[in-house]
C-alpha cells in the first residue's frame, strides 16, 4: 500500500509482473524436484534390491540409472530409466523361462539316467551271479569227470588184474586136474591090475615056495589104501572143478559187471564233459555280455557325472534361485511403477514420515 501511494500504479504493475516471475520459476523448481526425487528413490531402491539378492546386474543397473540421471541429455529422462528397469524385468523373466526350461530337462534327463545307471546296475549283476552259478556248476562238472575218468582207469586196470589171475588161476586148474585125472588113472589101473591078480587066484600056484602065495589079508590092505587113494584122487578132483567152476562165474559175473559200470561211467563223463563244455560257451557269453554292460554303465555314469555339473547352478536349488529372481522382479516392477507419477512421491514422503515417527 505504502509502494503504491508512493510510485503510483506504474510500480504496482511493476511488481507485479515481478511476483508472477517468481510464481513461475518457484513453479518450475517445483516440478523439476519432482522427477528428481523420485528418480533417485529409484536407484537407491535397485541399489537396495541389488545389495539384498546380492547380484551385480541390479548394481549395474542401479549405476546406469544414476549415471542417466545425472547426464539428463535426453529429454526424456524417464522413459529411458523405465526402459532400463523393464529391460531387467525381461531379461529376469527370460531367465526364468530358461531357468524352468534347464530345470525340466535336467530332472528328466537326470530321472532317465538314473533308471539306466539302475537298470544297467541290475543287469550286471545278474549277468556276474549267472557267470559264478555256471562257473561253479561247470567246476562241479569238471570234477565229477574227472572222478569217472580216475574210477574208469581204475576199472581198467582191476579188469586187466583179473583176466590175468583168471588166466593164471585156469591154467593151475588145467594142470592140476591132468594131474589129479593121471593120478587117478593110475590107481585105477593098479587097482584093476590087483584086483584082477587077486582074483584069478592061480597065478602063483606052480611055485615051489609057499612063501610067495596069495595072503587074503595083504590083498585086502593093498586094495583098501589104493581104493583110499583113488578117493582123494577123485574127491580133490571134484574139489578142483567146483573151485574152477566157481572161479570162472564169478570172474564172468564181475567181468560183466564191469563192462555194464564202464558203460555207464563212459557215458556219464562224456555228459559231464559236454556238459562243462557248454557252461563254459554261456559264460563266456555272459562273460561278453557283461563286458558291453560294463561299458555302457560305464558310459551313462560318465554323462551322469557331466549331467550333475551342467545341472549344477552355484549351489542354489531351482526353488531359491526361483524365489531370488521373483524378488528381484517383483522389486524392479516397484520401481518401475513408483515412476508412474506423483502419487508415490507422497508415499515416499509418508513412509518418511512413519520412519520420523518410530524414531520419536
Amino acid at each position: 500500500e505504502v509502494l503504491a501511494e508512493k510510485t503510483g500504479n506504474a510500480q504496482a504493475s511493476v511488481y507485479k509482473t515481478m511476483f508472477l516471475q517468481v510464481n513461475e520459476h518457484s513453479q518450475t523448481v517445483s516440478n523439476a524436484s519432482q522427477p528428481d526425487i523420485r528418480s533417485y528413490e529409484v536407484v537407491k531402491m535397485v541399489r537396495t534390491l541389488a545389495k539384498k539378492s546380492q547380484s551385480s546386474g541390479l548394481e549395474s543397473l542401479a549405476s546406469n540409472i544414476e549415471s542417466l540421471l545425472q547426464t539428463r541429455q535426453s529429454a526424456d529422462v524417464f522413459a529411458k530409466v523405465k526402459e532400463l528397469i523393464q529391460n531387467m524385468i525381461d531379461n529376469r523373466k527370460e531367465e526364468a523361462a530358461a531357468d524352468e526350461t534347464k530345470k525340466a530337462y535336467c530332472d528328466e534327463e537326470k530321472a532317465k539316467t538314473k533308471e539306466k545307471v539302475d537298470d544297467l546296475t541290475s543287469t550286471q549283476d545278474k549277468l556276474s551271479a549267472k557267470v559264478d552259478k555256471k562257473t561253479s556248476e561247470s567246476e562241479t562238472l569238471k570234477s565229477e569227470a574227472a572222478t569217472l575218468q580216475r574210477e574208469l582207469a581204475e576199472l581198467a586196470q582191476l579188469q586187466i588184474e583179473m583176466d590175468e589171475t583168471r588166466k593164471e588161476e585156469s591154467a593151475a586148474f588145467k594142470k592140476q586136474k591132468e594131474d589129479l585125472e593121471a593120478g587117478l588113472e593110475g590107481v585105477r589101473s593098479a587097482l584093476t591090475v590087483l584086483r584082477d591078480y587077486y582074483a584069478s587066484g592061480t597065478a602063483l600056484i606052480q611055485q615051489p615056495d609057499l612063501s610067495f602065495a596069495k595072503s587074503g589079508s595083504a590083498s585086502t590092505g593093498i586094495l583098501g589104501m589104493l581104493e583110499v587113494v583113488e578117493s582123494d584122487f577123485g574127491r580133490n578132483l571134484a574139489q578142483a572143478e567146483t573151485s574152477e567152476a566157481t572161479k570162472a562165474e564169478d570172474y564172468d559175473s564181475m567181468t560183466k559187471q564191469n563192462k555194464l559200470t564202464k558203460v555207464q561211467k563212459d557215458q556219464d563223463q562224456k555228459y559231464k564233459t559236454k556238459a562243462a563244455m557248454a557252461l563254459d560257451k554261456a559264460v563266456g557269453d555272459l562273460s561278453s555280455d557283461g563286458e558291453s554292460t560294463k561299458e555302457e554303465l560305464a558310459a551313462v555314469l560318465t554323462y551322469q557325472e557331466s549331467l550333475a555339473k551342467q545341472c549344477y547352478d552355484g549351489g542354489l536349488s531351482y526353488e531359491e534361485r526361483a524365489a531370488k529372481r521373483q524378488e528381484e522382479i517383483d522389486g524392479l516392477k516397484e520401481a518401475l511403477v513408483s515412476l508412474g507419477g506423483t502419487d508415490l512421491t507422497a508415499v515416499l514422503l509418508q513412509n518418511k514420515g512413519l520412519r520420523g515417527s518410530v524414531k520419536h
